[in-house]
């Protein structure tokens, strides 16, 4: 995914020859339509078990499951002689593929599934600090 984004770059870069470029490295705080099937990663807001929408997976053991990633929007924008490039990422937990076996909803699990949701947000962290130290 780094390697994606440094090869756009360079060819956003190529485009407007010696032109003078900017980058933006912005985490995005999406805040979801009310329906919507994604939360975003906040901090201040955990996980419940009403977020585990998913079916129940009979083959496989765990008491639930969570189902989280991170993505990024890129864009270029040239005006005046100047190139900026935005890139926004964000992280986000899927609820239709997150699920909870019934009986299994205790306090122990939801911090546990919590964990994996927040791991994602560390891996997420440590993406943007890539991109950001990258020359």
């Amino acid at each position: 995914m780094i390697k994606n984004i440094f090869n756009l770059i360079i060819v956003f870069i190529s485009l407007p020859a010696f032109s003078q470029v900017s980058v933006n490295i912005n985490w995005l705080a999406h805040t979801p339509a009310a329906k919507s099937d994604t939360i975003f990663y906040d901090a201040a807001k955990k996980l419940v078990w009403q977020n585990f929408k998913g079916k129940t997976d009979p083959q496989s053991d765990a008491t639930a499951v969570t189902s989280s990633g991170f993505g990024y929007t890129a864009g270029m924008q040239y005006r005046n002689n100047k190139t900026t490039i935005n890139i926004n990422v964000y992280c986000y937990f899927h609820k239709q593929n997150s699920w909870v076996r019934k009986g299994g909803e205790s306090d122990y699990a939801l911090n546990h599934e919590q964990h994996h949701f927040d791991v994602t947000y560390i891996v997420t962290d440590l993406f943007i600090k890539k991109l950001r130290d990258a020359k």
